[in-house]
């Protein structure tokens, strides 16, 4: 399908068959098939895709429609309930995601929904980065080579505006919007990826900031695990604490401003507590290593968001050090991420 609405690009938004091409483009059948699926056919009837239900449907009351959102449905030709909907193309999206799609998971069906790269510019087979919603601990939206984490990113698109979100072969996320007076498609952000971008670059207690050299740091009050390696460049191995927690005799915080918040993939969070107490529970817990507001957007910070293990990986956050190491505030460039 090609987001084609007023638009001259031919912008390519989803492939049905993208891992099982076509050789030529002759004898080439899109139809709804015996049992009710929608199928794309060669001349000699061979299935090359279909939509595949598990359950065949009333072939003379199933219709095919593509909708204004791009949304391509299997429904029943006298209801057009979204929600009755047999089939749906945004059900499974390829590299692209437009307005009115979904990333995350059914927890009743476990179906995911999320984005996968084509293999290359050329060819729309899956390739090596996916896009998805990652639901451990607090949900965060994350890029994945094979197992490997990268940056994450999301956007929200307000008014009529036409736009995508696309996952290239090259694994950078790249936000497009139509500009109707150029007649073209204009970048509003990308991904583009440097050192800091790479997930768990510093190891844990490493603070990655590509405007310094070198780029990695251990947070104030911790040094590197590896002195050797690390000063080699080497930042795998981490950071640990100057001085280790005492947690049955207390522990404190240090307070590090502005930084983009670590992997939440080991977290807790609570809407409703505030930071005061979000700083009780924490300190209750001997496994909690640090805690920050759930929300800021209202200004002030909404919210609990506690992190359990070590901090692998825009906000204050509260790091859990020694009682002697706490009397220190660190303030770091928002360019500043732990890693």
């Amino acid at each position: 399908m090609w987001y084609k609405h007023n638009v001259p690009d031919e912008s390519v938004v989803w492939v049905a068959n993208r891992a099982n091409p076509f050789i030529n483009t002759s004898g080439v059948m899109l139809k709804i098939i015996d049992t009710g699926q929608l199928a794309l056919l060669t001349s000699d009837n061979k299935s090359i895709w279909s939509t595949n239900l598990s359950r065949s449907l009333p072939v003379k009351n199933t219709v095919a429609q593509l909708l204004n959102s791009w949304n391509l449905v299997l429904r029943d030709a006298y209801d057009s309930k979204p929600e009755n909907f047999q089939w749906q193309s945004f059900d499974y999206p390829t590299d692209t995601l437009l307005p009115g799609m979904k990333m995350g998971k059914n927890f009743v069906t476990g179906q995911e929904f999320y984005l996968s790269s084509w293999k290359k510019e050329s060819d729309p087979a899956p390739g090596e980065y996916i896009y998805h919603c990652d639901p451990t601990g607090y949900p965060q939206n994350v890029v994945r080579k094979g197992k490997v984490k990268e940056a994450f990113y999301s956007f929200t698109v307000l008014g009529s505006v036409m736009s995508k979100l696309t996952i290239k072969s090259s694994g950078e996320l790249q936000i497009s919007m139509w500009v109707e007076n150029r007649q073209e498609w204009q970048e509003i952000l990308s991904s583009s990826r440097d050192t800091c971008d790479n997930y768990g670059t510093c190891g844990a207690y490493g603070s990655c900031n590509n405007t310094l050299t070198p780029s990695c740091s251990c947070l104030d009050t911790f040094v590197p695990k590896d002195p050797r390696n690390w000063a080699m460049t080497n930042w795998s191995s981490g950071c640990v604490r100057r001085k280790p927690l005492n947690c049955q005799n207390g522990d404190g915080f240090l307070k590090y401003f502005v930084i983009k918040l670590p992997d939440t993939q080991y977290s807790w969070f609570d809407v409703s507590m505030t930071l005061h107490k979000c700083k009780q529970a924490c300190l209750r817990n001997c496994s909690c290593m640090a805690y920050s507001n759930l929300d800021i957007r209202n200004g002030t910070g909404t919210g609990c968001l506690l992190w359990f293990r070590k901090l692998p990986g825009g906000q204050d956050i509260y790091i859990r050090v020694a009682t002697s190491e706490s009397g220190n505030i660190c303030e770091f460039d928002q360019s500043w991420s732990i890693s």
